[in-house]
């Protein structure tokens, strides 16, 4: 069976959100405004909207480069270990979990805390398909538009 899942943001959230992507998407597409990516924009001129939202998903994809178990002491691949509980401070940060990783080059230990926060997701920029998933989520009903996460 197939569950949809509603989040939307509040709206100090979806302000907050707005913020973020005026912040760090707009300046390197200066032809681009918040509103040339809204649901408003869409039924107006359908192809720049399409364009803004486009332009939207590369930045998206080259700002939050997949977490691929990567030791971040000598570069090497780490080979996955197993879950553990989050720290104190992982736990304060909205990660239930993490993963641990250990380099096969250099024997360094990794810990990959898996955040269920938006904020702290954009902060980090580094996570997975469930993370992601989250936080584009997020922006694209930030912007005013319709969408649900489906598992």
């Amino acid at each position: 069976a197939v569950r949809a899942r509603r989040m939307s943001p509040a709206r100090h959230e979806a302000a907050a959100l707005r913020g973020y992507l005026e912040r760090h998407f707009l300046p390197s597409h200066p032809a681009l405004s918040l509103s040339d990516l809204s649901p408003a924009a869409a039924a107006a001129d359908p192809a720049r909207s399409e364009e803004g939202i486009r332009a939207m998903l590369r930045w998206f994809k080259e700002a939050f480069p997949y977490e691929r178990g990567t030791c971040a002491s000598c570069g090497a691949s780490a080979g996955y270990r197993g879950t553990v509980r989050a720290s104190r401070r992982e736990r304060g940060r909205l990660a239930a979990r993490a993963e641990l990783w250990r380099c096969g080059e250099c024997s360094s230990w990794l810990r990959f805390a898996r955040y269920n926060s938006v904020p702290q997701i954009l902060r980090d920029r580094r996570g997975r398909c469930g993370e992601y998933t989250n936080a584009m989520l997020q922006l694209v009903l930030a912007l005013g538009w319709r969408a649900r996460w489906v598992v």
